[in-house]
């Protein structure tokens, strides 16, 4: 009887348990559906089906900072120095870099070593495009006779992990920042009368710096326009490969080689902030044009930095800085 009675006043207090498990059940199963709705993207599902090549590097909501770097050429300790001086956090802040990591300057294997160890992102520049042309050639046995000495010892230097790298690089990645939605990140540029980067020759975003009256894009000459000029957007897009120009900022597109490895500066730009930010090179590494040199020459007797800069201040100063040649 006194059993009986204990197991009657424990009954309530089991079915009451019972029962807030199954709302929690049921609450996490409708949270779960909730959440695979709200992580369903069908813009990006549309671009996966539409195009099959690994190009689009696309990410969906806030992820930290992102750092656009310019042209590295080989200059390990500008590139850390850079990223250090924004307190770069690995795993929450993002590294993008516009190519032409490599070359010229005095550490491209570490240039590559490092970028990696950030999980850092990078798209396809000439230079990249021209060792791995170089080593197809040694894989099939063909005489290098013809490559420049720096450039086969840089063949040399890389290793297995350096070349699977450089082989994964795409010629394009299309990116996403809260302060500016979705932007385009190549090498050289994107010819405007074409559109989407998808739509392009890979010479045109490798190498292109100039637009002729014909629409068709050439590196370099004493015609055309340069392409930014022409490009109206909507999307920004960042970019490198013309230190003959040096920093570059119009409404759609921001060019940021600035000749680190001629003794110019190492660039980047800061999302969500929108600034620009700027280390000096240490030293010219390669001995620079002379185009080049007096662009280097006057920022230096100016001394004008683009430390914490905001894009718009910026864009007037670049209205007339374009010419014919390069």
């Amino acid at each position: 009887s006194t059993q009986s009675h204990g197991d009657d006043e424990l009954m309530p207090s089991f079915s009451a348990r019972f029962a807030c498990t199954s709302v929690v059940l049921a609450l996490l199963v409708f949270m779960g559906n909730m959440c695979c709705e709200i992580f369903k993207n069908p813009e990006l599902e549309h671009l996966e089906m539409e195009r099959s090549e690994p190009l689009v590097k696309k990410t969906l909501g806030p992820i930290g900072r992102t750092l656009i770097v310019g042209d590295v050429h080989g200059c390990l300790n500008e590139l850390k120095e850079l990223v250090e001086s924004i307190h770069f956090v690995p795993g929450v802040d993002r590294l993008v870099l516009v190519g032409d990591m490599v070359a010229k300057g005095p550490d491209s294997k570490g240039v590559l070593q490092y970028v990696q160890s950030m999980n850092g992102l990078a798209v396809l520049g000439n230079h990249e495009e021209k060792l791995l042309k170089i080593r197809k050639k040694m894989l099939k046995g063909k005489s290098i006779a013809d490559v420049k000495p720096k450039h086969r010892v840089l063949v040399e230097q890389l290793g297995e992990a350096e070349w699977r790298y450089l082989e994964s690089l795409p010629l394009y990645l299309e990116l996403e920042d809260p302060s500016l939605g979705v932007f385009w990140v190549v090498h050289a540029g994107v010819n405007p009368f074409k559109g989407h980067p998808s739509t392009q020759l890979p010479e045109e975003l490798t190498e292109m710096r100039l637009v002729l009256l014909d629409k068709t894009t050439v590196a370099k000459g004493k015609k055309g326009t340069p392409w930014v000029q022409l490009y109206k957007g909507p999307q920004t897009v960042f970019f490198g490969h013309d230190a003959g120009r040096g920093l570059q900022v119009t409404s759609h597109a921001i060019g940021l080689d600035t000749g680190c490895v001629y003794g110019g500066k190492l660039t980047g730009y800061l999302l969500p902030e929108q600034r620009f930010v700027s280390v000096r090179s240490r030293r010219a590494y390669e001995p620079p044009s002379q185009k080049v040199a007096t662009l280097i020459r006057i920022d230096c007797e100016r001394d004008v930095t683009v430390e914490n800069q905001k894009r718009s201040t910026l864009e007037s100063a670049n209205t007339n800085q374009y010419n014919d040649s390069t």
